[in-house]
C-alpha cells in the first residue's frame, strides 16, 4: 500500500505548537514545580518526544525536517554578532517593562535567579542551556518552521518567532523571548541548518545562567533608579539592529553578498531603528514622570554594634505607589517597620537577605521608617540596605 505523505501546512504547525503547549501544561508544569530544574530536564525531552512523533506521523522525512551540518567558522561568528544584537534587544525590552510592571518583572527574576541556583552551574548550564537549545529548536526551528517553508520568509519570521515567544507563558517575557525566536527562525531560514539556531540558543541561555551564578547575590540584592536605568539601557542598546544586520549579512557568502546588497529600504530602516534608540536614552529622563517619595540607602562592611536608622516622609499624592526594598547582611539581621501618623503598622519585614518590590497605598500623611540592624556580637558583619518609593 502506498504511503500517504501529509503535505505540511500552517494549520499543522498551528495544531503542533498546541499539542506541545498542552504538554507543557499538563506534564511539563507539574514536573517542573515539583522538580524544579529536572523537571525542566524531563520537559526539553518531551518536547522532543512530541516533534518527532509528529514529524513521523505525517511520514515526513526527519533529516529534511532537522537538517543538521557542520557549520563553517563564519556562520557561527555570524550567529554571535546576531545574538550580541539581540541580547541588547532583548535586555531593552525587558528594561521597559520593568519600568511599567516593576513587581511582575521582578518577580519573574526573582523566581528565575532562585531556580537556576538550585543546582551547581556545570548540571544548571547543562539543564537551562543545552537541553532548551536542543528540545526547543527541534520543535520550532524544526517541526513547527518546516510548515512554513513556502511561506513568506518575514511572515515566517515573525509567525514562528512569536509562537516561541508565547510558548514561554510570561507576559513580562514575551516580547524578548519573541525577539530571540524570530533571530532564530531567520538564521534557519537562511541557511537550512538547525545547529546554528540552536548554537544561538545556547549561547543565549549559557551568558544569562552564567551572569545569575557570577553576578552573586549583590545585583539580585540592589535597586536601579527606574529613569536612570531606562535610559542607560536605551543608550547601550542603540546598535542592536546594525548588529543583527551585520550578522545577517555575515551567515552570507562573499558571492552571496555581492549579489544580494543591502537594499536602501533595509539600510534606511536599521539607520532610523538605530537613530530612535539612542533618542530614547536622551527623551526619557526629560519626559518620564518620576519623582521619588522616599528614597534611603546605607552600607556598613564592619558593623561591631547595633545601628538605627528613622527616615520620615510625607507623599504629596493619594494612593497606590511602589516601594522597592534591598537588604543584605551576613551575621546580623535588619529589621524595616513603616509607621502612619496614627502610630500603626502599614509596613514591615525583617531578615538578613530580602528583596521586595510592591505596591503600598499611602495617603497624605506623615510616616516614618525605621530601620533596625541587630549584629549578632560573635563574628564579623556587614550591612546593605536600600528603599525608594515612588
Amino acid at each position: 500500500m502506498e504511503k500517504i505523505v501529509k503535505e505540511p501546512k500552517v494549520s499543522r504547525a498551528a495544531s503542533l505548537f498546541f499539542i506541545a503547549l498542552l504538554g507543557l501544561v499538563l506534564i511539563g508544569g507539574p514536573v517542573q514545580y515539583f522538580f524544579e530544574l529536572w523537571g525542566l530536564a524531563i520537559t526539553e525531552f518531551l518536547l522532543i518526544f512530541i516533534a518527532v512523533l509528529f514529524i513521523k506521523t505525517r511520514k515526513w522525512d526527519l533529516k529534511e525536517v532537522f537538517p543538521m551540518r557542520r557549520p563553517k567558522l563564519r556562520q557561527l561568528l555570524a550567529v554571535l554578532v546576531s545574538w550580541w544584537g539581540t541580547l541588547l534587544g532583548m535586555l531593552l525590552i525587558n528594561q521597559i517593562i520593568m519600568y511599567f510592571f516593576p513587581v511582575a518583572m521582578a518577580q519573574t527574576e526573582g523566581g528565575l535567579t532562585d531556580l537556576f541556583k538550585t543546582l551547581p552551574l556545570p548540571l544548571s548550564l547543562f539543564i537551562v542551556a543545552v537541553l532548551p537549545a536542543i528540545g526547543e529548536e527541534i520543535l520550532f526551528r524544526g517541526a513547527i518552521q518546516y510548515n512554513f517553508k513556502d511561506k513568506n520568509k518575514w511572515a515566517t519570521v515573525l509567525c514562528v518567532g512569536l509562537l516561541f515567544g508565547l510558548f514561554h507563558l510570561d507576559p513580562t517575557r514575551i516580547l524578548g523571548t519573541a525577539l530571540l525566536g524570530m533571530v532564530a527562525t531567520y538564521i534557519m531560514y537562511e541557511t537550512k541548518n538547525l545547529v546554528l539556531p540552536m548554537f544561538l540558543h545556547l549561547v543565549n541561555n549559557a551568558f544569562g545562567i552564567s551572569a545569575t551564578f557570577l553576578s552573586g547575590d549583590l545585583a539580585h540584592y540592589t535597586i536601579s533608579h527606574p529613569v536612570t536605568a531606562l535610559s542607560s539601557m536605551f543608550m547601550a542598546s542603540w546598535m542592536a539592529p546594525l548588529l543583527i544586520l551585520a550578522g545577517s549579512r555575515l551567515l552570507k557568502t562573499k558571492e552571496e553578498r555581492l549579489e544580494q546588497p543591502i537594499s536602501n529600504k533595509v539600510s534606511a530602516t536599521v539607520i532610523v531603528l538605530c537613530l530612535v534608540i539612542l533618542a530614547g536614552g536622551i527623551i526619557v529622563p526629560v519626559i518620564a514622570d518620576f519623582e521619588p517619595v522616599f528614597q534611603m540607602n546605607f552600607s556598613n562592611e564592619q558593623l561591631t554594634e547595633n545601628i538605627e536608622h528613622i527616615g520620615v516622609f510625607s507623599p504629596e499624592k493619594m494612593g497606590k505607589h511602589m516601594l522597592e526594598l534591598a537588604v543584605q547582611c551576613e551575621n546580623a539581621e535588619t529589621s524595616v517597620v513603616m509607621t502612619n501618623g496614627l502610630g500603626e503598622t502599614v509596613y514591615s519585614l525583617s531578615g538578613d537577605k530580602m528583596r521586595d518590590s510592591g505596591w503600598i497605598d499611602l495617603t497624605a500623611d506623615d510616616y516614618v521608617l525605621t530601620i533596625n540592624c541587630d549584629y549578632d556580637g560573635v563574628s564579623e558583619a556587614s550591612v546593605y540596605f536600600e528603599i525608594l518609593i515612588y
